[in-house]
């Protein structure tokens, strides 16, 4: 049984960008992940990108870049290739790419902020 259910919430932060395809798709899918969730697991929480942002690097001007590079300094500090080792010795951070650096963070700042005692 699942205990814990995270999705990532969006936000808007007053640019005065127009929305796009891509943002009313994401909102469709967090409505399907809440949805299958919803009453099946204990603890259902949304976290949003600011925190993710201030839980690992301390900044709201923090880019993708920042977060895997304080990602790498948590888990993987002072370990050649960024943690990712090798087919043959893989690393803490072994087929990591793209949006699964974003999804693991999401993961940590939740263990972080709604799971560790004190």
């Amino acid at each position: 049984m699942v205990n814990h259910f995270a999705i990532e919430m969006i936000a808007h932060y007053g640019s005065g960008m127009p929305a796009g395809r891509e943002v009313f798709d994401t909102c469709v899918w967090i409505g399907r992940f809440y949805q299958a969730a919803c009453g099946r697991v204990p603890r259902l929480v949304f976290v949003y990108r600011k925190d993710v942002k201030m839980n690992l690097c301390q900044s709201m001007k923090a880019k993708d870049s920042n977060i895997i590079q304080a990602l790498i300094d948590r888990f993987a500090y002072g370990v050649p290739n960024r943690g990712k080792g090798s087919k043959k010795n893989p690393g803490w951070f072994y087929g990591f790419k793209k949006d699964i650096w974003q999804a693991y963070a999401l993961a940590v700042t939740y263990y972080d902020l709604y799971c560790k005692e004190g």
